[in-house]
C-alpha cells in the first residue's frame, strides 16, 4: 500500500494486472484513505474526455520488458467522474458542477530506453449552471520523473489529478466577469479557437519568413523574396533563409535570433541557435524534435521538480541565474507549439 498526500487528499493505488491473448494491460482503481475539503457551493464534478485516443492512456514496462496499456474498468471519463464525485463533492442543492476536461493525458514508464517516466496532461477546468460555464484554470504540463518505478509513476498521476482538482474547487478562481460558454463550446474551445486563424485550417501556407507567432498565425510573413540553404550545403553555408543581393545571388543570411519560422514553399522549419528544425503537423498541432539542455543548476532542479518542465521553461524565459552546474540529462523532445503564445510545450520524450 502507498499513500500519497496533494494538498489535503491522500490516495491509495490498487493495481491489478489483467493480461488478454490479443494485449497486455494494466488496471488500475484509485481509492481515497481520508476525503478532502469539500466545497458546498460545488454539487458535482463532470469529466469529459476528449482526447482522440480513449482506449488508454498510456503504458507502464513490466518485469518482462513487456509494455502494458493503462485502462480502467470502465471508460476512463466514467471511472475519474465517479471517483471524484464520491470523495470530492456532496449533493448540494441550487449548488454549481465543475468541468473537468481532458484534451490530452499520456503517462510513459521508461520512454526512449531510458529509466525515467513521464507525465503529460493537457487540460481545462470550468465552473457553473444552467450551461452556463466560466473558466477557471488551463494545465498544460509535462512531468519528467527520475528514477520512477511503475507504482511510483502512478502515484504521481493520482497526486496530480487530486491536487488539480482540489485547485479547482476554490471559490477564489470563480471569476463570473468571464465569458460564460456552454459546456459544447467549453469542450471543444481549443479546436473552435484554432480555426479562427488562417494557420489552422488551410492547407496552402505562404512561403516566406515570419519574424514572429503572430505572423506564422495570421500567415502574414514580413520577408517572401529569399533563398533557402538547407544543412549540408556545397560551400558549408550556414542552413537557413538568406535575402538577395543586388545580383540576385546569395546575400546576407537571416540571423536565426530574429525570425520565429520560415515556410520554404515545401516544409516547415522553426528557428534554432543553430539553423532550424523541422515543424511537423500532428492532428491539429504543430510539433518539432528538439534536444533538451544536458544540464542544470540546483536551483533549476528544483523548478522543475515543482513545476515540471513546463514550469522550468517558463523559469528560463523570465531569466533565470546561472549557477553551479549539476548533470540532469533529458534527452530528446517532442515540444508542441502552444497556439496561444507560440512557445514550445514538451509532450513526450522520442529517441
Amino acid at each position: 500500500m502507498f499513500r500519497i498526500l496533494a494538498f489535503l487528499l491522500s490516495i491509495q493505488l490498487f493495481v491489478s494486472t489483467a493480461l488478454t491473448a490479443q494485449t497486455h494491460t494494466h488496471k488500475f482503481e484509485l481509492k481515497t484513505i481520508h476525503p478532502a475539503s469539500l466545497n458546498p457551493s460545488v454539487a458535482y464534478i463532470r469529466v469529459i474526455d476528449s482526447r482522440l485516443t480513449q482506449d488508454h492512456f498510456g503504458y507502464i514496462i513490466d518485469n518482462s520488458t513487456r509494455k502494458q496499456k493503462l485502462v480502467t474498468d470502465s471508460s476512463f471519463q466514467n471511472s475519474l467522474e465517479s471517483f471524484l464525485n464520491k470523495h470530492f463533492v456532496n449533493t448540494y442543492t441550487n449548488a454549481d458542477t465543475l468541468l473537468f476536461i481532458i484534451r490530452n493525458l499520456y503517462l510513459e514508464h521508461k520512454p526512449a530506453n531510458t529509466d525515467l517516466g513521464t507525465i503529460y496532461i493537457h487540460a481545462d477546468f470550468y465552473r457553473g449552471r444552467n450551461d452556463r460555464y466560466y473558466p477557471l484554470h488551463h494545465i498544460d504540463s509535462f512531468y519528467q520523473l527520475e528514477g520512477r518505478t511503475s507504482i511510483g509513476l502512478l502515484s504521481k498521476l493520482d497526486e496530480l489529478l487530486g491536487a488539480y482538482t482540489i485547485h479547482s474547487l476554490a471559490d477564489s478562481l470563480y471569476n463570473t466577469a468571464l465569458t460564460a460558454l456552454s459546456c459544447q463550446a467549453a469542450t471543444t474551445f481549443v479546436t473552435d479557437t484554432k480555426n479562427t486563424y488562417p494557420l489552422y485550417n488551410t492547407a496552402t501556407y505562404k512561403r516566406g519568413v515570419y519574424m514572429n507567432w503572430q505572423e506564422m498565425l495570421m500567415q502574414t510573413p514580413s520577408v517572401t523574396d529569399f533563398k533557402m540553404v538547407y544543412y549540408g550545403a556545397l560551400d558549408n553555408a550556414a542552413p537557413g533563409p538568406y535575402l538577395f543581393n543586388q545580383k540576385r545571388e546569395r546575400g546576407e543570411r537571416i540571423k536565426p535570433d530574429s525570425y520565429y519560422a520560415v515556410y520554404d514553399g515545401r516544409k516547415w522549419h522553426k528557428s534554432t541557435p543553430d539553423g532550424f528544425a523541422a515543424i511537423s503537423y500532428i492532428k491539429g498541432d504543430y510539433y518539432i524534435d528538439a534536444k533538451f539542455g544536458e544540464k542544470a543548476s540546483d536551483e533549476e532542479r528544483m523548478i522543475i521538480m515543482l513545476f515540471g518542465i513546463t514550469g522550468y521553461f517558463v523559469y528560463k524565459v523570465t531569466g533565470a541565474n546561472k549557477n553551479k552546474q549539476s548533470d540532469l540529462v533529458y534527452g530528446k523532445l517532442l515540444m508542441k507549439i502552444d497556439y496561444n503564445t507560440g512557445k514550445l510545450i514538451p509532450v513526450r520524450m522520442i529517441p
